[in-house]
């Protein structure tokens, strides 16, 4: 499957679950089915409501870590931070006398 098949699988697959019920709907619904349409609005603006306040805090949240990385990228840019000479795994230093040992052909 090329690019294009993958692409159209994926976009099947998020417009079924776009177009799906949702625990929130279904609470809407029955809130308005069963008490009365006043209480299927309120529990709608509601439902709106929990979902502006997340989006607006996973929003904020994304932006300041994306502010946090472009001030670490030019604080590194501007000399501030060193980069490493030579890093291994995790970022740890690779000592002087092993980097001599492996440039060197040792296995």
């Amino acid at each position: 499957m090329g690019n294009w098949g993958s692409l159209a699988l994926l976009a099947g697959a998020h417009t079924l679950a776009t177009i799906s019920p949702g625990p929130n709907f279904l609470f809407v619904s029955s809130t308005a089915m069963h008490l009365f349409r006043r209480a299927g609005i309120a529990a709608g603006l509601g439902v709106a409501a929990g979902t502006i306040t997340w989006s607006v805090l996973t929003l904020s949240v994304l932006l300041s870590l994306t502010q946090f990385e472009r001030e670490v990228i030019g604080e590194r840019e501007r000399g501030k931070i060193p980069p490493h000479k030579a890093c291994g795994r995790a970022g740890m230093t690779i000592p002087t006398e092993f980097a001599t040992y492996l440039a060197a052909g040792g296995s």
